[in-house]
């Protein structure tokens, strides 16, 4: 979960950052044509160093690491690095990071059909950026209870914007709160640890 944190702030920093956002920002709207992105540009944006904190240090990185010592970003390794760094273990760690996003509805994937319905420039964008996730405290389970029943306790919810870098961040925080010592059952009931055993 912490590689994913990491990944999703970087996300979001560089959702952020693309020409737009203040408007995206002002109106926090629903319209996701509005939160578009391309992930594999926002991958080659990243600094090598956080890439290889979320995917974890392998030693062909290291080796990239130490050859390309002035190297920021990954867009700025030689194709053929580049290729070298993107193998299918890294490739599925990305994959299963991305996966447990979309379970957590911080991203959402694109339709191929609402891309086909953009103009020309908007083609490559295969992504959204969700700026109103929310997480559902699970309930406090002060005496044993027989798992198999369905709880129909209402559940605290919180509701975030994320318009600024604090609001991600408060995010990650409340998440870590709610969930850090709760019952395995109980958070199973309760958003996102329905969907993602993962928290």
């Amino acid at each position: 979960m912490f590689r994913v944190k990491l990944l999703h702030c970087f996300l979001w920093d560089y959702f952020s950052s693309l020409p737009g956002w203040d408007s995206a920002s002002s109106s926090i709207h629903h319209h996701i044509s509005k939160n578009l992105f391309s992930l594999k540009d926002a991958f080659r944006a990243m600094p090598l160093q956080l890439f290889l904190q979320v995917v974890g240090s392998t030693q062909k990185a290291d080796d990239i690491m130490k050859k390309y010592k002035q190297v920021m970003r990954l867009s700025e390794l030689p194709s053929e690095e580049y290729k070298l760094l993107m193998d299918t273990r890294v490739i599925g760690i990305l994959s299963m990071l991305i996966n447990i996003l979309r379970r957590l509805k911080l991203i959402q994937m694109v339709s191929d059909r609402l891309r086909r319905d953009k103009i020309e420039k908007y083609a490559n964008l295969t992504h959204a950026m969700e700026l109103k996730p929310y997480i559902e405290e699970p309930v406090f389970v002060a005496a044993k209870f027989d798992v198999t029943s369905l709880d129909f306790r209402p559940r605290i919810r919180h509701d975030f914007i994320l318009s600024n870098r604090d609001a991600v961040d408060e995010y990650w925080l409340t998440l870590e709160y709610c969930y850090a010592a709760s019952d395995h059952e109980a958070a199973k009931q309760a958003f996102p640890g329905s969907v993602s055993q993962e928290v």
